[in-house]
């Protein structure tokens, strides 16, 4: 199945090609040409599904997600706050079937659509705030995607240093974070690098021609790159997804000096 960029997607549907299955809370399920998507409004596509191949990322930005999984390879348990189309869950139930996984979405509507129309596999499901959940003690996690997203910016509440506070406790000492984030400037993205940091020094930026979106990667442990570039060879072959070339766009910042981590 060829691949199909977001224009492409939102092209399909305003020339009327795409089917919709499905709508709730300004939210709508479309289908065309082998694809299903949720179109949240707004030019803003939070998920893609590839109907011959489900598990398979289609999107950039889920991509840069999933490639924390180049530096934490066998996670056992997963929390993943904001679940859209159930991307995360379905790629690690074909490739991670022994995790356990924590989908948390605030919207209840997003939870079914993903449940009826995307294959959101069992587990176990909250509805919830993302800053609700992190605020109560639970158990470590290996791997914490967070997806926040308010309209086309990522949540507000992922700059928020009690956020930040509250991430990096849930984490596991070996654990990584994946932020999708979509700042408005550059400065944005270096102040909240700089505040999450002081929790997660070692950090890894992910980007890709044509997305405007920057996957951040962030732990305690720092990567191996040679190790990096082994899983990605695996991984690519695995899932039909080329996370070697995206492994050779990472961008690796130095830790801040030691008195500056808490």
């Amino acid at each position: 199945m060829a691949e199909l960029s977001v224009d492409q997607l939102l092209a399909l549907d305003r020339r009327g090609e795409a089917r919709c299955l499905a709508e709730a809370d300004g939210l709508r399920v479309l289908e065309a040409a082998g694809h299903r998507w949720l179109d949240g409004g707004g030019g803003a596509v939070q998920a893609v599904m590839d109907l011959a191949d489900p598990a398979r990322p289609c999107l950039a930005a889920t991509r840069h997600l999933l490639a924390a999984l180049l530096w934490q390879p066998r996670p056992n348990r997963v929390l993943n706050l904001g679940v859209g189309g159930g991307c995360i869950e379905r790629f690690v139930a074909a490739t991670l079937p022994t995790a356990r996984c924590q989908s948390v979405d605030a919207s209840a509507a997003a939870l079914r659509l993903a449940t009826t129309w995307f294959g959101l596999p069992p587990g176990e499901q909250v509805h919830g705030r993302a800053e609700a959940v992190l605020a109560v003690a639970g158990e470590p996690c290996d791997l914490i995607v967070c997806d926040l997203f308010e309209g086309d910016r990522h949540a507000a509440c992922v700059a928020d240093p009690v956020f930040q506070t509250n991430l990096a406790a849930r984490l596991a000492p070996a654990g990584v974070v994946a932020l999708n984030l979509s700042p408005r400037r550059e400065t944005d993205l270096t102040t909240l690098l700089v505040a999450l940091r002081r929790h997660l020094p070692w950090v890894i930026l992910c980007t890709s021609e044509g997305c405007g979106n920057v996957g951040v990667l962030a732990s305690r442990q720092p990567p191996a790159p040679a190790r990096i570039a082994e899983r990605a060879a695996v991984l690519s072959t695995a899932t039909r997804s080329d996370f070697v070339a995206l492994a050779g766009r990472f961008t690796a910042l130095p830790p801040p000096p030691t008195e500056e981590i808490e």
